[in-house]
């Protein structure tokens, strides 16, 4: 955060220190040096101070970079992209996708540690990185007043955990052992789970078929918020933590704000910290909302929002089916008085025989089809509108998907302009998560590593900046500029002043989902490089056999002038003694028409130094053509 303000810092001394460096110079051209040197001094200070704020601008960076390469480091370690596209199912599935972390020491690395005997023992040791994992929203439970995600005053997650859990809890995160042998003293591998919170889940099961009950699961709950001081003391106390209870009550304050993580299982406490994990007592639960509501902190997902179209295509569809089941034949009518079945079955069959009855008269028809008219095509069109209403109404349409469109005619650039239409709302999604997910749990990250990591050379004042809308939906429109910008602004005679090749390089290659630090060196040993590249490529000119005639023959052309100019000063110097001598003229006289004729020597050495260069262009371009060497035309030729 703090290298914009140091860059206009450093730019305001260069400024002052210029100015300072100007009066100084206006005081030494007035004869006063005595103000002239204290101006040259405040300059100093004021260059000084300019290199002080470059130094910390680059400080500032490297810790940047070293920040965001640990945290890096550690989502990966944890998983985060799976567990991002967990969030992302369940904000479009059900509105609202929740991740938490960051949290310590929940994992465990094991490790074979050889004894003194020579066996080898299993060894378990809590990793102290930092993890981030989804949270199923149906066991998310947030302060049900607020409205939104930063209105909430606690959170409180369930847990079904099994007595394997438990017992794995009590040894990773310090359960109170007790009240864990307590709760696996009661027999529950038959007893069924009978907390009704728990319906959704015996829903979803009854919906996949599944009847059978849930049975040896412990309904456990997570608090996430403050507690008055009492109720922090009555729970020390309760668990037997009589110490810290009198300091907590003897601190008593109104304005004293506790936040605390409780783990408790029915009418057992499992464990409470009232150290939280964050000096910044922020929540560790990031929400993305994927349509916000007005009257609940959880949002609508995309089933939401095409409810009432997809019910409308589901109806349409059902009658299509219905329709083409029943105009798939005809209806057939049989008089029971005219005819029987040979075969005693009133049945429809291939090649059937039919008696007709005695006594039947020859007037009616005994058998009498009727056809169904069919409407499936008139049927569909509802379907097809139900669709558009749905495409319309959640804003991803088909071409969003990846699916082609019905004219086959369609240009590519026609495509790109649709896709970037759709991107508009991708946008707006995007810039939601990042605001949801991305910015409160990165910051959270680095908070973190701000409080517990034990490295130094990370540590600064950061901010964390997201930018998933430019860089995910944008990126092949980036990459199409980054190409026509490396192509063209890096050879022209004006932007190249103004572009750094490396950088359109680096960025050119991030736009293709390619990590650059995998396939690039770094800048220095890009600049090595290229200076080798143009050392090698001059020696290689100064050995090439014409480069050097060429050269040898513009040396000669040289020496010849010179020896020429040499004689001809030395005539004018005898000419001018004479004309002296003759004429009996005056030093100043003399003077002034010796500096006119240095003037017209000065003019021909500049003249004779032109037409060399181009001498020796003709004498190179001969040799390239094998053709007969032509002189300039100039002076050299003509002496």
């Amino acid at each position: 955060t703090p290298v914009p303000t140091m860059s206009d810092d450093a730019k305001q001394a260069m400024q002052q220190a210029m100015q300072q460096v100007q009066a100084a110079n206006q005081q030494m051209a007035q004869q006063n040096p005595q103000a002239a040197q204290q101006m040259a001094q405040q300059a100093q200070q004021q260059v000084d101070q300019a290199g002080s704020i470059a130094g910390m601008i680059e400080e500032a960076k490297h810790r940047a970079e070293a920040m965001a390469k640990e945290m890096k480091d550690q989502l990966i370690e944890c998983d985060y992209g799976s567990e991002c596209r967990m969030v992302i199912r369940d904000a479009c599935r059900l509105g609202t996708g929740i991740l938490k972390g960051p949290m310590a020491g929940e994992r465990q690395r094991g490790s074979w540690l050889q004894l003194e005997g020579g066996e080898f023992q299993y060894n378990r040791e809590s990793d102290p990185a930092p993890i981030i994992k989804w949270t199923d929203p149906w066991n998310y439970f947030p302060d049900p007043s607020a409205l939104r995600p930063e209105d909430r005053e606690f959170d409180l997650e369930r847990h079904l955990w099994s007595k394997k859990d438990l017992r794995r809890l009590v040894r990773e995160k310090g359960f109170n052992a007790d009240a864990v042998r307590r709760l696996l003293q009661e027999d529950r591998s038959m007893r069924p789970v009978t907390d009704t919170s728990m319906s959704y889940l015996v829903n979803l099961r009854a919906i996949n078929g599944s009847t059978e009950a849930i049975t040896g699961r412990y309904v456990g709950w997570e608090y996430h918020g403050p507690l008055e001081c009492e109720e922090v003391v009555t729970i020390l106390r309760a668990t037997g933590r009589a110490q810290e209870a009198d300091q907590y009550e003897q601190e008593n304050d109104p304005l004293k704000e506790v936040r605390v993580i409780v783990f408790f299982c029915e009418d057992e406490i499992l464990k409470i910290a009232p150290c939280y994990p964050l000096d910044s007592n922020e929540s560790l639960y990031s929400l993305f909302i994927f349509e916000p509501s007005e009257a609940s902190i959880f949002g609508y997902g995309i089933p939401d929002i095409m409810a009432d179209s997809q019910a409308a295509l589901n109806g349409a569809w059902r009658m299509a089916l219905d329709n083409a089941g029943l105009s798939v034949g005809p209806q057939i009518f049989i008089d029971r008085d005219i005819i029987e079945p040979a075969n005693r079955r009133w049945k429809l069959e291939p090649r059937k025989i039919w008696y007709k009855k005695k006594g039947a008269g020859v007037q009616g028809t005994a058998m009498e089809a009727v056809h169904i008219t069919n409407n499936v095509e008139e049927i569909m069109n509802i379907v097809e509108v139900a669709r558009k209403f749905i495409d319309d109404e959640t804003a991803l349409p088909v071409q969003a998907e990846g699916e082609l469109t019905d004219n086959p005619n369609i240009t590519a650039t026609a495509t790109n302009f649709m896709s970037m239409a759709s991107n508009v709302t991708f946008r707006r999604v995007v810039k939601a998560f990042d605001d949801g997910i991305t910015v409160p749990t990165l910051r959270r990250l680095y908070d973190w590593n701000m409080q517990h990591n034990s490295r130094t050379d990370i540590k600064g004042d950061m901010k964390v900046e997201a930018r998933g809308s430019s860089a995910l939906l944008l990126r092949e429109m980036q990459s199409a500029m980054l190409l026509n910008v490396a192509q063209a602004w890096t050879v022209h005679q004006t932007l190249s002043h103004m572009i750094d090749p490396y950088a359109v390089a680096r960025e050119t290659v991030k736009s293709m989902m390619i990590d650059p630090d995998q396939i690039m060196v770094s800048k220095e040993q890009a600049d090595q490089s290229m200076q080798a590249a143009q050392q090698a490529a001059q020696q290689a000119q100064q050995q090439n056999p014409a480069v050097i005639a060429a050269n040898a023959r513009l040396e000669a052309t040289k020496i010849d002038s010179k020896a020429r100019i040499d004689v001809a000063e030395l005539q004018r110097e005898t000419e001018l003694m004479k004309l002296a001598e003759m004429t009996n003229m005056n030093l100043d006289k003399l003077r002034a028409m010796l500096q006119g004729e240095q003037m017209k020597i000065d003019s021909k050495e500049r003249m004779m130094a032109g037409e060399a260069a181009v001498e020796m262009r003709l004498q190179e371009h001969a040799h390239e053509h094998d053709q007969k060497m032509k002189g300039s035309g100039g002076f050299i030729s003509a002496s």
